[in-house]
């Protein structure tokens, strides 16, 4: 079961105005004005809070003054660090200028430099590449030389071994029938050309291995 009762107050001076209204419930009691509300007392005390007395505030107005005078003294402390942060920021932002401005410099030295190298890099090697071609072509021409002489050589090598050769078959030819000194002889003779046929074969050989190695590095000078 609920009740409720309402207390009407009239202006003084508008009695069809209702200047307030307190309505009261179970629940709440509600103040209703329409117009400004204003408390002339010496103190004013809120109590009765459900969480108890650490709620409490003996003195309203007092309440007031100190949350108004910590909120000036908030104010005040952070507009000095605003302040101080402002003149912090204006700091870095002078000091990372310079800063910029320095690295900037650097960085435009370290390119002049770095392109100035380059360059010079890139004249060694142009240079180097012609010194290294013309030595090529020197290489390469003394190679084709000595293989022009060594194939030279052998030709004329084979061609003093076939007259050898052939002179000594008819050296053979006039001594064949003769008697047991002359074919001692001739098997001598015949013992010495095998032996500078020997030599011979082998002075072949050498120079084709060698030639052979020519012709191998001239074929890597000109890849």
């Amino acid at each position: 079961m609920s009740k409720s009762s309402n207390i009407n107050l009239y202006s003084s001076d508008l009695l069809t105005e209702k200047a307030l209204e307190i309505s009261s419930t179970d629940a709440k009691v509600t103040f209703l004005s329409p117009n400004e509300v204003e408390f002339n007392q010496p103190k004013v005390s809120l109590k009765g809070h459900p969480s108890g007395v650490s709620f409490d505030i003996e003195d309203l107005a007092s309440k007031l003054k100190s949350m108004v005078d910590l909120e000036a003294s908030n104010h005040l402390s952070q507009a000095a660090l605003i302040t101080a942060n402002t003149n912090s920021i204006a700091t870095l932002d002078a000091r990372e200028s310079a800063d910029s401005a320095s690295i900037s410099a650097l960085l435009g030295a370290e390119t002049a430099a770095r392109s100035t190298a380059d360059t010079n890099l890139t004249n060694d090697l142009n240079s180097e590449v012609t010194r290294a071609t013309a030595a090529e072509g020197v290489l390469t021409s003394n190679l084709t030389q000595e293989i022009a002489d060594r194939t030279a050589a052998d030709s004329s090598e084979q061609a003093r071994a076939i007259a050898a050769e052939t002179s000594l078959q008819s050296q053979i030819d006039t001594l064949v029938g003769t008697d047991s000194t002359t074919l001692t002889q001739i098997n001598q003779m015949l013992t010495d050309y095998q032996a500078a046929d020997n030599s011979l074969s082998n002075l072949v050989s050498s120079l084709d291995t060698r030639l052979t190695a020519l012709e191998a590095q001239v074929a890597t000078l000109t890849a």
